[in-house]
């Protein structure tokens, strides 16, 4: 992967139950484009990307303060030269064009449920929707080498489905929860 382009993105630094957000310059892609160009991936990078998704997710909401972080999507996630992703800083001045774009009708329909018309609405829940609807756009784009297992497509489905269900009594009610379904990385032979 080339330098890429320069973004400002979040760091997290957890002590104990607190978590304490930072701010960082690092050069990369975005993983929607990244992904569009490189469809082939090996599977560990695609579980590595999925996982880091969720604890960075989970990390954002466990800063004391924080609004959710509205823009779960992979237009919103940097891929650095070590294929690393990190989350987009929202607060920084420097993205507001990627903001402007998460905030475009076409971003909105294809990761914000139905009955949310627009990011200024979102809260735990639909963060939680933004990673099923990621997880869903990562494998509908690439083809993970080795293929997936039976186990690991039929756990992903598990969690895309528990990530798109909104309602309170069968969705994860934190992002953390999704490591409940989150299938152990098989390779086959």
């Amino acid at each position: 992967m080339t330098q890429g382009t320069k973004y400002e993105v979040m760091k997290f630094t957890e002590q104990g139950e607190r978590c304490y957000k930072g701010s960082d310059c690092i050069y990369g892609e975005l993983l929607g484009k990244y992904i569009q160009n490189n469809p082939y991936i090996e599977k560990t990078q695609v579980f590595f990307w999925i996982s880091e998704l969720i604890k960075q997710i989970n990390q954002y909401h466990k800063c004391k303060g924080q609004r959710p972080y509205q823009y779960v999507n992979p237009y919103m996630m940097v891929v650095n030269s070590q294929e690393e992703i990190t989350l987009i800083d929202t607060q920084a001045r420097s993205n507001e064009l990627l903001i402007k774009t998460a905030n475009s009708l076409v971003m909105r329909e294809h990761f914000l449920p139905d009955f949310i018309h627009d990011y200024s609405a979102s809260d735990v829940m639909t963060d939680i929707y933004g990673i099923g609807k990621s997880i869903q756009y990562v494998f509908a784009m690439t083809a993970p080498d080795p293929k997936l297992t039976i186990w690991e497509e039929w756990s992903f489905r598990k969690i895309i489905r528990n990530c798109l269900n909104v309602s309170l009594k069968k969705g994860y009610q934190i992002p953390y929860d999704i490591f409940k379904h989150f299938p152990k990385l098989k390779n086959k032979v």
